[in-house]
């Protein structure tokens, strides 16, 4: 029997993670394994302790780390854990965030897929550092090829794992910015901006959101003011509906006005980005050298090799 894993990475906030577990024993759980790795602090007792309790009767491991690996290292090291140990296929969910009752269903579901040209399955359809998430309760059960990658939740196989994370992890996204202007780096962003760069790659999403970010405070790149304005009303399936036939639907024009808006609009900021980032690359490779230029003569005046010659009065 093939191993389907659940992988969750938490520090600090433990109050988050005892709802997030809550909303995940809504799932079936049969037949997979939960992977819990946390991070070294004065609270880990209280993660274990939480787990142990709701997780009662499940299949899980949790472990703390030896030392704080960080947002970036924790996550890549648990997920090159559990796929080294011959997961299939993997469920990413962070400590913050509250699940739908059917994502599981949905995993299972989406390993019947064909994933060429697929990165991943997003929980939520929207982009990273992005306030215009698009979650519609009238459609359950229809998910739609996007240019959009969200890391609060998303199910990636092995092969996608292999092939497209493992390597693009610790890259640096030199074109993203924050919705303030700053320049901003991240795994996420790193993958967001992959993505991007290979025309033919989508991710799969759906149009009710499967996840919501309940992390208002104390996180490490999400203010209260991000938090307010990107997830305060966001719906999320409630599993009202017992039985969805999931549907990827490929023709957006056949959805109502409001739905293919948002998602044409979503289409046209990606395709801003990308052409931003084709005419910012070489500006930037040129600022690299004019830079480096200004950096190695700083330390050739510094150590007297050359001497700037001094402007003469008048």
């Amino acid at each position: 029997m093939s191993l389907k894993t659940i992988t969750i990475t938490a520090y600090n906030r433990p109050h988050y993670f005892e709802q997030l577990l809550l909303s995940l024993t809504q799932n079936n759980l049969s037949g997979w394994k939960i992977y819990i790795q946390i991070e070294p602090s004065d609270l880990a007792q209280q993660f274990i302790d939480i787990a142990e309790r709701i997780l009662l009767g499940q299949e899980y491991s949790i472990e703390i780390n030896k030392s704080v690996l960080g947002v970036r290292g924790n996550p890549y090291s648990l997920l090159k854990k559990v796929f080294d140990s011959g997961s299939e296929v993997n469920v990413y969910l962070e400590e913050d965030i509250l699940i739908s009752p059917d994502v599981i269903c949905l995993a299972d579901w989406y390993m019947t897929l064909n994933h060429v040209n697929t990165m991943c399955m997003n929980l939520m359809l929207a982009g990273c550092s992005s306030t215009g998430f698009v979650s519609n309760p009238a459609f359950p059960s229809i998910l739609v090829e996007t240019k959009c990658f969200n890391s609060l939740g998303f199910i990636i196989s092995r092969d996608q794992w292999e092939n497209y994370f493992l390597p693009n992890w610790f890259r640096f996204p030199e074109f993203f910015a924050n919705i303030y202007g700053d320049q901003v780096d991240g795994w996420d962003l790193a993958m967001y901006d992959y993505l991007l760069s290979h025309r033919n790659l989508k991710v799969l999403s759906p149009l009710l959101a499967r996840a919501n970010h309940i992390g208002q405070y104390g996180g490490a790149h999400c203010s209260e003011a991000f938090h307010n304005m990107a997830f305060g009303n966001l719906p999320i399936y409630q599993g009202k509906t017992p039985s969805l036939n999931y549907v990827v639907n490929k023709n957006i024009d056949e959805l109502p006005y409001s739905v293919k808006a948002h998602l044409n609009l979503w289409q046209e900021m990606t395709e801003s980005l990308i052409t931003l980032k084709r005419v910012v690359a070489p500006l930037r490779k040129f600022q690299r050298k004019i830079i480096g230029w200004r950096v190695i003569k700083k330390v050739l005046v510094l150590i007297n090799v050359i001497k700037i010659p001094k402007r003469v009065e008048e």
